[in-house]
């Protein structure tokens, strides 16, 4: 069951994913849409946003596409990986991806944590996490921003 629901994409963050689940538009941008291939059931993923929020780098079919955000506020998306800062609380989760620099990579891999560790956020206050070795890990909100998850 995913806790975050249906949304646009243009309302994800570099990173975070999910499956069409359907075109919100008539006429031309629907057509320029599907004539790229933009279909329901498609997986796609957010992979860069441009400094000023124009154009809009995603992801689907292994193709890399750079789409205006008023095109993409028009595809709904059933969202499946999103920023750890979004999950809720006690739900068992998966890191999918890892944002961040040497420092911060470290950090993680000292406290055991990588792609595919599974963690559960224990405290939303004081930004706490358990890894699946049962070890309590507090992290910054920022840091929070660079760790990519999925439910388990």
């Amino acid at each position: 069951m995913n806790i975050l629901g249906s949304t646009t994409l243009d309302k994800l963050y570099p990173g975070e994913s999910g499956t069409i689940v359907k075109l919100n538009s008539d006429g031309n941008i629907k057509k320029r849409l599907l004539d790229l291939g933009i279909v329901k059931g498609t997986k796609i993923k957010v992979n860069n946003i441009a400094p000023l929020g124009n154009p809009v780098e995603i992801i689907f079919k292994g193709f890399h596409l750079l789409l205006r955000k008023e095109e993409i506020s028009h595809i709904e998306i059933e969202q499946e990986e999103y920023l750890l800062s979004k999950a809720n609380k006690d739900i068992p989760l998966i890191i999918t991806e890892i944002f961040g620099g040497r420092n911060f990579l470290k950090k993680l891999s000292d406290e055991n944590l990588s792609l595919k560790s599974e963690i559960i956020l224990i405290d939303r206050n004081n930004i706490q996490l358990v890894s699946d070795k049962s070890k309590v890990i507090t992290l910054g909100n920022g840091q929070m921003n660079k760790i990519i998850v999925k439910e388990k």
